[in-house]
């Protein structure tokens, strides 16, 4: 499987890394249960939030489809480690 130690497939875990990071920020501010909910509840009555706030079920499916993506790539570029 040349394609996962080629330069396209690390970029790929780059790109995919990054995805993963920024859905997982989405998912976090989105989430009404975590911690950082007393940062977002005086923002939680406006109706953008409540529009950001539905997207919550998107951002986890992006989420995880970005993570089923970057584990082959990643485990086959570096290895498992155990």
């Amino acid at each position: 499987m040349t394609v996962f130690l080629s330069v396209v497939g690390i970029r790929i875990i780059f790109i995919t890394g990054l995805t993963n990071l920024f859905f997982g920020l989405l998912v976090l501010f989105s989430c009404r249960w975590v911690p950082i909910a007393r940062i977002t509840k005086p923002f939680s009555k406006s109706r953008g939030y409540q529009r950001f706030f539905r997207l919550h079920n998107y951002f986890w499916w992006l989420f995880w489809i970005s993570i089923a993506v970057h584990i082959p790539f990643a485990i086959s570029y570096v290895g498992f480690p155990f």
